[in-house]
């Protein structure tokens, strides 16, 4: 039961997770104040929903450099990375209902490549703008503090993955023993 519900446990934070890289590529609030700035900044037609404002028709030929794009391909590779966990978690649950358990250490690899990527875009949104606030701006947005809380949640679920594996192991020697 434990390894059930450790599993499901990550499957949500790994769901958040990709949710967060999905609305950082997404939103236009990265910082807010007079201007909004995020990674699709400059797509050419925004929406607004609740408050939020998205890009609703974006290319890589908007983004204005090559640090823009690199931000762009760290979430979309957070993305797939964090589809590609859910996919192996779907099984793993599965699975675990048979009380089989098939999750091993490249479903932890998948999580901390997740939350390495959504690492490194923040960090290089804050290099970006030498960890100051750009120009019209006074505070960091949500898309910031969702992607900023989406990194140790990925971690969690990594460990979670983590105790899922060594249980079984703990298990398999108590059996042998």
């Amino acid at each position: 039961m434990c390894r059930f519900i450790a599993i499901v446990i990550a499957a949500v934070l790994t769901s958040y997770s990709t949710f967060a890289a999905f609305f950082g590529i997404f939103s236009t609030e990265w910082w807010t104040g007079t201007v909004n700035v995020g990674i699709a900044t400059a797509c050419n037609s925004t929406a607004n929903l609740d408050g939020q404002s998205y890009c609703n028709d974006f290319s890589l030929d908007t983004l204005s450099n090559s640090t823009e794009q690199a931000m762009f391909g760290l979430l979309v590779a957070s993305i797939i990375v964090g589809l590609l966990a859910l996919i192996v978690m779907v099984f793993n649950i599965i699975f675990a209902c048979c009380c089989i358990n098939l999750a091993g250490p490249f479903t932890g690899l998948l999580m901390f490549l997740q939350g390495a990527c959504i690492l490194a875009t923040i960090l290089t949104m804050g290099f970006y703008y030498s960890w100051s606030y750009p120009v019209g701006t006074s505070s960091i947005g949500s898309a910031y503090i969702v992607n900023i809380v989406a990194v140790p949640l990925s971690g969690v679920a990594t460990a979670l993955t983590g105790v899922h594996h060594y249980s079984r192991n703990e298990r398999d020697a108590d059996l042998k023993a």
